[in-house]
């Protein structure tokens, strides 16, 4: 475990130093995961493990993105992440999701696991929703490091189109990340011998099982979206979100500061709105890792405003901000 560590912090270092000479800078490494697919057993030590590391690696450079993996236990470790927000900012969670091992998995049909990761009340859903919420509170966020198309033979006995129910299946998982992840890998890019997709992204795509675009597609030029259009749409949802805001807090006597929900309303939409009118090739950008990202604008708005008691009110306005952006945007360009 001491030897782990100190791999990771000769490996820190070069990137650290590769990154900061590089001309033009790296914009390829997304951070550093400390330990792939730990056992969950003996979750306490394991926990105690993640914070030395992280101690050590923050020492070295305290701005690279660190990501743990969850030992399939999510809440646990997501919990863990939100117990210490400020030591463990900038942390992520790495779950892996395959529906393929286990026996439970043989036993159900390939549009069965489709609908329970589509269904809004089964566990895989609520699971996303919960941790993830909990991990953007905390400044991190939720990855799913390796998921795939692959089924079980069984899980495809019977059915008369295969494909259609792959294609079911990896189109559940798509939509489900979209909604709750930072980010998510699919695991492979392609085996030694074609064909097979379930498990190579390249014969996925080329089968047709994979979707040949994902993320919000642009429908209509850019241009159409005009910004003073688009300004007057912000002050409109501004206004109704801090509206219900206000609302809301008045049932609660104390010291509020509104003014700031208005201002992080503000800085979300704008922010979103720069990522999906960055120059992309066609693909729409847009704001991943909500968590850290609203940790450095509070941090900002902090240095720029002063600090108060309506902190917060800044964050939940930054993050409704990105929310209404998002929305607007599939209305007026999508």
């Amino acid at each position: 475990m001491k030897h782990t560590i100190h791999i990771l912090s000769v490996l820190l270092s070069h990137l650290t130093q590769f990154c900061r000479s590089a001309s033009p800078p790296l914009h390829n490494v997304v951070g550093i995961e400390l330990i792939n697919e730990p056992v969950g057993s003996h979750s306490d030590r394991l926990k105690r493990w993640y914070s030395e590391a992280i101690s050590s690696l923050r020492a070295i450079n305290p701005e690279m993105p660190l990501f743990i993996g969850d030992s399939w236990q999510t809440d646990d470790f997501a919990s863990y992440i939100s117990s210490d927000p400020s030591h463990l900012s900038n942390v992520h969670l790495d779950h892996h999701l395959y529906r393929c091992f286990t026996s439970e998995d043989q036993e159900i049909s390939a549009y069965d696991h489709a609908g329970r990761i589509w269904d809004h009340d089964g566990a895989t859903m609520q699971t996303f929703a919960r941790v993830s919420g909990k991990l953007e509170s905390a400044g991190g966020g939720l990855v799913v490091g390796e998921w795939s198309g692959a089924l079980n033979p069984r899980s495809l006995e019977g059915l008369g189109n295969q494909d259609h129910a792959r294609t079911q299946f990896i189109q559940a998982q798509v939509d489900l990340y979209e909604r709750f992840c930072a980010g998510y890998f699919f695991w492979t890019y392609k085996k030694q011998w074609g064909g097979d997709k379930g498990w190579s992204f390249r014969d996925a795509v080329e089968g047709g099982v994979f979707p040949r675009q994902i993320g919000l597609k642009v429908q209509r030029p850019l241009e159409g979206c005009h910004e003073n259009d688009r300004m007057g749409r912000k002050d409109a949802a501004r206004d109704k979100a801090l509206g219900e805001h206000t609302a809301y807090w008045s049932q609660y006597p104390g010291n509020y500061e509104h003014w700031r929900f208005a201002e992080g309303f503000d800085t979300g939409w704008q922010d979103a709105y720069l990522f999906f009118t960055s120059p992309s090739g066609g693909v729409v950008n847009e704001l991943g890792f909500k968590g850290p990202w609203s940790k450095r604008r509070v941090q900002g708005h902090q240095e720029t405003k002063g600090v108060g008691s309506g902190l917060w009110e800044f964050e939940h306005g930054f993050r409704q901000g990105v929310d209404a952006a998002r929305q607007d945007f599939k209305e007026s360009c999508c």
